[in-house]
């Protein structure tokens, strides 16, 4: 399903209606882009913006007490332990684990970026974790970790970036009305480049002048990427619209980093 709606396009973008009534591209045009914009979304932040059922096989650190995952958490379905043949040996109760996903419990802290289950460290547990102790400077505590195996743990789920509802009413949460305005504009930009003043190719130049002389008539453009990384601001990167594309930076998903 699409991040916008074509009544949203329709009445909040001012995009004019198709013929007779109007000058605008058809409702179906309009439909079909906006699946497409939705996909670029997807693709150029590196996750999404509704709720998703997804089925996750992580491997068992075997110390720690942490699973993380790559989108942040809706709601846990089940958490159960394979063997090496893929086969059920355990499922945890709910109350073996704590999910944090806060952003959406009465206004908690954003675990958005931080996506993770931990395993609980009081109260009854099932205990098929593993005990480790913390091997630094000689002794630490002990606490239940996961155990360590190569994909032994399937965590099944919804998953997706959502903001809390204002109403209350969806405990899943909604998508990010900056992700809906991000939607419309990717969408016109294809539908209708008119609604800019100008072509598709002079809407993707603008975010990327950098330098202009008037009386000699010169100018200077830069190349979005080196000039990005160089500190420059308004330069876009993935259309050449600083609009959506500081948009899109501020959704991007979180560079993972690991250590050997």
């Amino acid at each position: 399903m699409g991040y916008c709606t074509l009544d949203q396009i329709r009445t909040e973008e001012g995009l004019p209606l198709p013929p007779p009534a109007g000058d605008g591209p058809t409702d179906a045009r309009v439909l079909a882009m906006i699946e497409v914009a939705s996909a670029l979304i997807d693709r150029w932040t590196n996750w999404w913006f509704e709720p998703r059922d997804q089925t996750y096989l992580l491997d068992g650190p075997g110390d720690s007490r942490s699973l993380y995952f790559p989108a942040p958490i809706v709601a846990i379905t089940s958490v159960e332990k394979l063997d090496a043949q893929g086969n059920v040996t355990h499922t945890y109760d709910p109350g073996d684990y704590v999910v944090y996903n806060r952003h959406l419990q009465d206004n908690g802290p954003d675990d958005r970026r931080n996506s993770r289950i931990e395993y609980q460290q009081a109260g009854p547990l099932s205990l098929d974790g593993i005990v480790y102790k913390e091997r630094f400077y000689g002794g630490g505590p002990t606490f239940m970790a996961w155990p360590r195996g190569q994909q032994n743990i399937k965590v099944v789920g919804r998953f997706g970036y959502t903001d809390p509802d204002p109403t209350g009413v969806d405990p899943e949460g909604v998508t990010p009305e900056a992700i809906r305005r991000l939607c419309r504009l990717l969408t016109l930009r294809v539908v209708w480049p008119a609604y800019s003043h100008g072509d598709l190719n002079e809407i993707m130049d603008r975010g990327r002048l950098t330098d202009e002389k008037t009386r000699d008539q010169s100018w200077k453009k830069a190349w979005p990427w080196t000039e990005r990384l160089a500190g420059s601001t308004g330069i876009g990167m993935w259309t050449g619209d600083p609009e959506i594309d500081l948009l899109l930076m501020t959704y991007q998903r979180p560079m993972g980093i690991a250590a050997i």
